[in-house]
């Protein structure tokens, strides 16, 4: 890796209409990033996630919080061997290392 090389995030809120700015995005060579963090339906999040698999084959990630665990877990199950980037954000500290020591498992 050249290290003077460095990654673009780009989030978009998971429950939005439409992942269609992730994608474009990803598209433009940035990281497409559904945030999960404030999502409230569910199945708007799943939806917008297989979009987000079939819009593209660049970088795509998933920001998880331990509220939205459980859908994020199936939504990297959905995406089978496809790479993901998975963020785990949390003001608490200590629960925060609990979640990244066991982010490998999930």
């Amino acid at each position: 890796m050249d290290v003077n090389s460095f990654d673009i995030f780009c989030l978009v809120p998971a429950d939005l209409s439409h992942p269609g700015i992730a994608v474009a995005a990803t598209r433009a060579g940035a990281i497409g990033v559904l945030d999960l963090e404030h999502a409230s339906d569910a199945q708007r999040v799943e939806d917008n996630f297989d979009r987000l698999l079939a819009g593209t084959r660049g970088r795509i990630g998933l920001r998880l919080t331990p509220q939205s665990l459980g859908t994020g877990r199936r939504l990297i199950e959905r995406a089978g061997e496809r790479e993901l980037v998975v963020m785990l954000v949390d003001a608490d500290r200590d629960r925060f290392e609990s979640l990244s020591a066991g982010a490998h498992s999930l």
